[in-house]
């Protein structure tokens, strides 16, 4: 993507980071246009690589090791509407008054 691309998207995401602060009952349609592969890629390399695998025992590394296919593979299925996020591993932390805290673990 060029400069010019890269600067018109931040832009875009600006915009929607403001607007959805000011008015929280905003709702957006549509924001896959603003997604694309350097986008994913720069969000992989921002997880916390020392986090729990989730329902699909995926952990990062492994999915790290094809991440151009992986992610051309994830950006496909985004632009055919075909892609749908996995459960969330539910896990319960007990906590100090001998309650249970819930704890989601996503998928990478």
């Amino acid at each position: 993507m060029s400069n010019g691309g890269r600067k018109k998207m931040e832009t875009k995401l600006s915009l929607i980071t403001r607007r959805s602060s000011e008015d929280r009952k905003c709702k957006f349609n549509n924001l896959m246009h603003l997604i694309n592969e350097d986008s994913l890629r720069k969000c992989f390399y921002k997880l916390k690589k020392n986090k729990a695998p989730g329902i699909d025992n995926v952990t990062i590394e492994m999915y790290e090791q094809n991440l151009e296919g992986n992610v051309a593979e994830l950006m496909t299925r985004m632009k055919k509407m075909s892609y749908r996020p996995t459960a969330v591993k539910r896990v319960y932390i007990p906590k100090d008054n001998g309650k249970k805290r819930p704890l989601g673990i996503p998928t990478v």
